[in-house]
């Protein structure tokens, strides 16, 4: 668990390293948009023939470009 939480923390830090850059005009532009997080949920069940499922996840994540996202995401499987 202390290697997940260390990642998890490399990770954030890593926002900060980027956080200030300064445009050609002086003003500090910012790596990190708020505008860019998103988040979101998953559930699952299911029924089978002597089988039961249960599932439940969550994810964070920052969208870098149109195309690449970069996310952390927990999931939970009960079978």
């Amino acid at each position: 668990m202390k290697k997940y939480l260390f990642f998890f923390v490399l990770i954030i830090n890593s926002f900060n390293v980027f956080a200030q850059t300064h445009d050609n005009d002086g003003i500090k532009k910012s790596f990190f948009k708020k505008e860019n997080l998103f988040a979101g949920g998953v559930t699952g069940f299911g029924i089978g023939s002597g089988n039961f499922s249960l599932a439940v996840g969550s994810q964070i994540g920052y969208s870098l470009n149109k195309y690449i996202d970069v996310a952390l995401i927990l999931n939970y499987s009960y079978l």
